[in-house]
């Protein structure tokens, strides 16, 4: 296989009208049309293929060639083969297989051709490849723009001769740059091409003069939405038959033609840019680290100019042309020194950009440093202070800052200035001091002028403090505070409280130290504890105070203080006794003597309390008699035990310490004697059948003599007669069923006390008898299984539970005598209940045996007979089985049916549990069951035997009750359709919602939520509309700027209804196009008295690409058609009337329509006074008093008003006296054709020295097409370079700065200003000129303005150089 040989392109581009190629040295036209060859190599009829290589529908590669004029925006290409695309096509939107694309190109249609340099037949002449792709334009007209990435647009080209690939050693490849290319209204190119004689790397050229084949793979990226997304275009055809190489499309260069296509442009007006001057340092604020420069630069023939990096702009200034252009840089950082490369695109499209550097240092700041430590001082009184304020510079002050400084010392708590202080200063400082002072804080403030920046001085301030030491106080707070708590010490203590006032350490008197919660210096109270001091002893205590300073004396305080006697009461008393015979005779007095005698106060005052010893509580009912000399106190109803009296009499001089005593008295009482029964009397009958027995009698005795037994009884062998404890007796024999009271005495072992007795009843009981009766049962059962039969067996009387617990219960059957199985008994007291079930038919007896309790020998017997029957069970059945119904879920539904022999009543089970609620049947044995939601078996009991006192039961019947349910509907699919987006200023719009159900609904209830909240949206109410499975929601009001989801609802045939929920995938969103106007801050501009102001309105649109803009203003002003850049959408707005102008300016697109406006406050200035040269050439004698005011100095020449010509007669040459008027008679002509220029200048300098006394120079640069920066580049110290355009450029600026103009206004009076009338200086004028026409190139000085060299070479300018 043939190796490929290839190159990338890597040429200059063809942007707007067209770059200059570096390769294109011949003087051409630029070319009016472009043929472009497609490259289809097939005709299928379809519009696009092989990665957007468009082909179209005819039969010719011919046919396929267009031209398009590249200079006319509203040219459209001309294809006039037949069968080529019409100019229709490319007018109107592109489609592909007619689905409009709208906003989104096609870069289906490329291109590439062939530009030769020369004539076809010169040997010089070279030719390039260009490929073109085209791309619709957006809708509003703005262009698309290429990815910046290198790699993804590229031209690769390979050769190929006659459908094949050429062999070759090498493939050279380099990135092309697409740039755009202007080729109509609404299509928009790219195009790359190779340099003029570009070679393929064996050699060969590129692109031949002759026809030659070429093979082209073309890649493109281009932005075409704002989302910065890159539509790709790729010329390549994967198969190149016959020979089936990957590697891209063949293309057939045409041979050169004489004529066409036409050669491409070359550069013909090279630009310029230079520095005008030094920059300007614009430094507004001396006190910041950076300042600003504008720099002034001279143009030539540009079409932009990028300020470097950290420049604007100035709003007075130009951009493009030729002429002065002034830029605002910074801040810039001083002491950094800044290169700033501006750089100014060409206005002839042919030529290449060029640059200017400004270097700029700002200088550093001057820096001063100020210091100073602040003083301080303390003094005994408030007009001793004294403070030394020490304030260092660093680096040293010059003598203009040390003695220009300004020192203030002022009182910071009133701010008045402090009298009487001295300053020192000098280079490194200043020594300020100041005495007399009271205390407070002091503030000098020092001022030190810059001798850089005079209106940023430095300044420093300093504080210093005085400190007044107060004079020491200290005296008693009142009288010291007796903290006596035990009365019976002969000494006590004593708290002290001083008042202490600007204290220092405080020593306390003897005796005497800190209370532990007080202080010991400073002001206020200070406490002390004194003693312990004697009792009726004198003291005086004397504490001393320091001063808060050495050089104050400490001050003294004396406390007197002599401690009362003591007071004395001695209480003395005999214990008293008492012996009673029983416990409440016994009595005490008691008796308490007091020495020395109390006061009424003291033994009214006393407490007397009697308490018993041993329980401690209270003796109630004691009396006590009081009196000076003591107390007696009696009590009665004592029981025996010890009691203490407790007596407290008040201390009348120290109340917390009262006296007490205490006396203890006894009570003795004689025991009682006491007689009872120690319990029942012991029946100690052995014999059940007698009716007489005898019984053991036992008695509990307590203090007794002898014992006396009752009639019939005796004293147990073993007993006692006397003293404490059991005593037992027998009584007998007793007669049954008789009652007895039988009396026993016992004497008490004091004679004092009366005898003691105790009766015992015995009445012996009758023999025991219990009768048992029983009626006899009866039952009737459901089956021979379930016989019940319950004996009730009563007992009289009672039974003890040792007879019922012990009783024998036996059932047998008549009819065989066996005993019944399983049978349950209750005993009790009263009866015997015994339950016997599970017997057939027949009859039962019930046999019954009781213990005897009283004599066991002897049980009770009884016995009962029951019968049981058997009930006959009902005819139960169930007929007209329910049907099977359909119902919606989580509902219910009821079903019936027929129940016959039913009895008492049918009871129901479910399954599953609690599925159902079925009734009992009614007279129609119908039966109803309710609340069924579901499939349901229902079993169905009768029972029956209720009459008989039974519950019978049938065997149970099945109820099947079947459900089905109403088919499910769910929302399968949910589809959201969001509104086209709204304009900025309407608040909401319409969101709709496919919705598809998995089965048929009846109707659909919808409500709109936020997506993120799920919250239903405010004020919106949706309906829905559709049938069956297919249903639309539409939710009118939806507010701007939300994403939404609709909570759904079905409803079906049946009446079922069905939450759908929320299909989180389907989201409607209601946005707003990001719309945005801003017509900026207000204005304000000026006008030139006697003219109407203009400005220029930036509006800041966002998203508004393509959008329509207007300006209208509310005066009688105009603005013209906007222009789009890249600061904004400006308006150049012109008669504007002085004081205030709204301007109201709109934005159209998509519909949408903004309006903003602003305010331009116009005022009305004096401006510029200017003559043109034809008026100072014949009014000389009118610049005299301006030039003796200021002598004008040009182009290395100084013109003063002495020098100029006086009256109507020209002056003979002479170099020493330039004449102004001379330079302004100097024609155009002969030698140097500068002269044009110095007439120019010299009247543009007259008429600034005018404008600048009488009007605003400022203002008149503002309002001419020239600021002083260039005034001064052409008519300054050096002038232009020599250059032909140079000096040209600088006649036309400077001659437009002297077109009449007069906006002065009444600054200057009139008498002043030249006056019109005849020329003065008409003739001299023209003497002038006439020799200045007849010069030769060897008279230098007749010209007035040139000077040469004797060949005539034009030489330095100087004004009457000789």
């Amino acid at each position: 296989m043939a190796r490929v040989k290839a190159v990338r392109l890597a040429a200059a581009l063809l942007v707007w009208l067209a770059v200059a190629q570096a390769q294109d040295t011949s003087a051409v036209t630029p070319r009016s049309t472009i043929k472009f060859t497609t490259t289809a190599t097939a005709v299928d009829s379809n519009v696009n293929t092989n990665g957007n290589a468009l082909e179209w529908n005819t039969a010719t590669i011919d046919a396929m060639q267009c031209l398009i004029n590249t200079g006319d925006d509203r040219a459209s290409p001309n294809c006039a083969a037949s069968g080529g695309p019409s100019n229709t096509y490319f007018v109107g939107p592109m489609v592909q297989a007619g689905f409009p694309l709208g906003e989104k190109p096609i870069l289906g249609m490329v291109y590439a051709h062939k530009e030769c340099n020369g004539a076809c037949d010169a040997a010089a002449t070279q030719c390039r490849v260009c490929v073109v792709a085209l791309a619709n334009r957006r809708p509003n007209g703005n262009y698309l723009r290429l990815d910046a990435t290198a790699s993804q647009n590229w031209v690769d080209i390979q050769d190929f001769t006659t459908g094949k690939i050429v062999d070759g050693a090498d493939v050279s490849t380099s990135p092309a740059r697409f740039s755009p290319l202007r080729v109509g209204a609404n299509l928009q190119g790219f195009e790359a091409c190779t340099p003029y004689g570009a070679q393929f790397t064996n050699g060969s050229l590129i692109a031949p003069v002759a026809g030659s084949w070429v093979q082209i793979d073309a890649h493109l990226a281009i932005e075409y939405n704002t989302a910065n997304k890159f539509e790709t275009a790729r010329l390549k055809k994967n198969e190149v038959s016959p020979v089936k190489v990957p590697g891209g499309i063949p293309v057939f260069l045409e041979a050169c033609k004489a004529g066409a296509p036409e050669p491409a442009p070359s550069c013909v007006s090279a630009p310029t840019l230079a520095a005008a001057g030094p920059a300007e340092d614009l430094t507004a604020d001396q006190c910041t680290s950076s300042t600003r420069y504008r720099v002034t630069l001279n143009a030539a023939n540009t079409a932009a100019i990028t300020p470097a990096t950290g420049c604007t702009l100035e709003n007075d200034a130009r951009t493009a042309g030729t002429g002065a252009v002034s830029f605002l840089c910074g801040p810039l950082d001083r002491s950094t020194p800044y290169s700033l490369v501006f750089t100014a695109t060409p206005s002839d499209a042919q030529c290449a950009p060029v640059t200017a550097t400004v270097a700029i240092t700002p200088p550093a700041l001057q820096a001063l440093v100020l210091t100073a430590t602040p003083p301080t001082d303390e003094a005994c009184n408030a007009q001793s202070g004294q403070l030394t304020f020490s304030v260092s510079a660093s680096p040293n002050m010059a003598p203009a800052q040390s003695s220009g400084a300004v020192l203030a010392v002022t009182n910071e708590a009133t701010g008045a200035a402090v009298q009487g202080c001295t300053s020192t200063p000098s280079a490194a400082g200043f020594l300020v001091a100041c005495t007399g002072l009271a205390d407070g804080q002091y503030t000098l403030a020092v001022t030190v002028p810059n001798t850089q920046y005079p209106a940023c001085p430095y300044a420093t301030t300093v504080t210093g403090t005085v400190t007044l030491i107060p004079a020491a106080s200290l005296a008693a707070a009142g009288d010291a505070q007796d903290l006596t708590t035990d009365q019976c010490t002969d000494s006590t203590s004593y708290q002290v409280t001083l008042n202490a006032a600007n204290t220092g350490a405080i020593t306390p008197a003897d005796g005497c130290t800190l209370d532990t919660d007080a202080r010991t210096a400073g002001t206020g109270a200070v406490s002390f504890i004194c003693g312990p001091l004697a009792r009726a002893t004198p003291y005086s205590l004397v504490f001393t105070a320091a001063s808060t300073s050495s050089e104050c004396a400490p001050v003294t305080a004396t406390v007197a203080i002599t401690p009362p006697a003591l007071e004395a009461i001695a209480l003395t008393a005999t214990p008293p006794s008492d012996e009673a015979c029983d416990a409440q005779s016994g009595q005490l007095t008691f008796s308490v003597a007091a020495s020395p005698a109390m006061s009424a106060a003291q033994y009214n005052g006393a407490v007397l309390a009697v308490t018993n010893k041993a329980t401690g509580a209270a003796v109630q009912g004691c009396t006590s008699t009081p009196s000076a000399a003591g107390f007696e106190v009696a009590c009665a109803g004592l029981a025996d035990g010890q009691y203490t009296l407790a007596v407290t009499v008040p201390n009348t001089q120290y109340a917390a310490c009262p006296y007490a005593t205490t006396v203890t008295g006894a009570v003795t009482l004689i025991p009682t004697a006491s007689l009872a029964a120690a319990g029942d009397a012991q029946d100690l009958t052995t014999d059940q059948c007698t009716d007489s027995t005898s019984y053991q009698v036992t008695l509990n005795a307590a203090n007794t003599g002898a014992i006396t037994p009752a009639d019939g009884c005796t004293l147990d062998t073993d007993a006692r007669t006397a003293g404490t404890g059991a005593v037992s007796f027998i009584c007998g024999p007793l007669a049954r069923a008789t009652p007895y009271s039988l009396v026993f005495t016992a004497a008490s072992t004091s004679s004092e006390c009366a005898p003691v007795t105790a009766t015992v009843a015995i009445t012996p009981p009758a023999l025991e008898a219990i009768a048992l009766t029983a009626t006899p049962p009866t039952d009737e059962a459901c089956d021979a299984q379930s016989g019940q039969l319950t004996f009730s067996v009563a007992a009289s009387p009672a039974m003890s539970a040792a007879q019922y617990n012990g009783a024998v219960l036996v059932v047998t059957s008549k009819a065989t005598g066996d005993a019944v199985q399983g049978c349950t008994s209750t005993p009790s007291a009263a009866r015997f209940q015994v339950a016997c079930s599970g017997l057939a038919d027949g009859k039962y007896k019930l046999a019954v045996t009781v213990p005897n309790t009283q004599y066991p020998g002897c049980p009770h017997t009884g016995a009962v007979t029951g019968t049981v029957s058997i009930i006959a069970a009902p005819g139960f059945a169930i007929t007209d089985l329910p049907a099977a119904q359909t119902i919606c879920r989580a509902t219910t539904t009821s079903f019936k049916f027929t129940a016959t022999g039913a009895g008492d009543g049918l009871v129901y089970t479910y399954s599953p549990a609690g599925g159902a609620n079925c009734g009992q049947p009614n007279k129609n044995s119908v039966v109803t069951c309710s609340g069924v939601g579901a499939t349901v078996s229902v079993s169905a009991i009768a029972h029956y035997g209720q009459a008989q006192g039974e519950d019978c039961t049938t065997q149970a019947l099945s109820v099947p009750l079947t459900v089905a349910y109403d088919p499910t509907v769910t929302a399968t699919s949910v589809t959201a359709t969001s509104p086209a987006a709204l304009c900025p200023a309407v608040p909401s719009a319409a969101v709709s919602f496919a919705v598809t159900t998995s089965s048929a609904a009846a109707s659909l209830t919808a409500v709109l939520l936020q997506k993120r909240s799920q919250a239903p949206v405010s004020g919106v109410t949706c309906t829905t509309s559709g049938a069956g499975r297919q249903w639309v929601v539409s939710c009118p009001g939806a507010p701007v700027g939300g994403s939404y989801v609709v909570s759904l609802a079905a409803t079906s045939a049946l009446g079922c209804t069905y939450d759908l929920g929320v299909d989180s995938s389907a989201v409607a969103t209601v946005s707003a196009h990001d719309y945005a106007l801003d017509a900026g801050a207000d204005l304000s501009t000026f006008a030139c008295i006697g003219s109407l102001g203009k400005a220029t309105v930036t509006v800041k649109a966002t998203g508004l690409s393509g959008a329509t803009f207007t300006a209208v203003p509310k005066a009688p002003a105009t603005c013209g058609a906007p222009q789009i850049t890249a600061a904004g959408v400006v308006f150049e707005c012109t008669g504007l009337p002085a004081g205030a102008t709204e301007v109201v300016v709109t934005a159209v697109k998509t519909g949408c329509t903004l309006t903003d406006s602003v305010i331009i406050t116009t005022a009305i200035e004096a401006c510029c006074y200017t003559r043109t040269i034809g008026y100072w050439s014949t009014h000389g004698e009118e610049m005299r008093p301006w030039l003796a005011a200021t002598p004008i100095q040009l182009w290395g020449r100084t013109f003063t008003a002495s020098s100029m010509t006086a009256s109507n007669t020209a002056l003979t040459c002479n170099s020493d006296k330039p004449d102004a008027l001379r330079v302004l008679c100097a024609p155009g002509q002969k030698v140097c054709s500068a002269a044009q220029l110095g007439r120019q200048c010299m009247a543009a300098r007259v008429n600034l020295l005018i404008t600048s006394k009488c009007g605003n120079a400022n203002n008149c640069f503002r309002t001419a097409n020239i600021n002083r920066a260039r005034l001064f580049a052409c008519c300054g110290e050096s002038g232009p370079a020599p250059s032909a355009a140079a000096v040209q450029a600088c006649i036309n600026d400077v001659d437009g700065f002297n077109q009449d103009k007069n906006a002065l206004g009444n600054t200057c009076a009139a008498s002043e200003l030249p006056q019109g009338g005849p020329g003065l200086t008409q003739k001299v004028c023209n003497d002038y000129s006439t020799a200045f026409s007849k010069a030769t190139a060897t008279q230098f000085c007749v010209q007035g303005f040139c000077s040469t060299s004797s060949t005539g070479v034009w030489g330095r300018r100087r004004l009457l150089d000789v």
